[in-house]
């Protein structure tokens, strides 16, 4: 469900990431640094991801594909990660006041 509206097909909250890691600074940026969590999630270097820059996009070849040669990230999020991840969306929605996530 996307805004009260019910969809069958799957989608993906995407966030953007950037290796200019000082760029977005806890609570905004999510950073993977550590060499076991960027292995984890599929990336080559240190990537600040940020929290406040995400789109929702349906599972489809047009976003999601390799079509013009670029290699598709795979990797997933620690349980770790995921506790941590949580612990900064609920600092960013309390220092803006209003909560994005129950």
């Amino acid at each position: 469900m996307i805004k009260g509206q019910e969809y069958t097909v799957g989608y993906i909250d995407t966030v953007y990431g950037t290796k200019q890691i000082d760029k977005f600074v806890p609570p905004q940026g999510f950073h993977v640094d550590d060499e076991d969590e960027k292995m984890r999630c599929g990336l080559k270097f240190d990537t600040a991801f940020n929290l406040l820059d995400h789109m929702i996009l349906p599972w489809s070849p047009v976003y999601f594909s390799s079509d013009n040669g670029k290699p598709i990230i795979g990797g997933h999020f620690t349980g770790a990660m995921q506790i941590r991840l949580r612990g900064q969306i609920r600092l960013l929605d309390a220092l803006k006041g209003t909560p994005r996530r129950p």
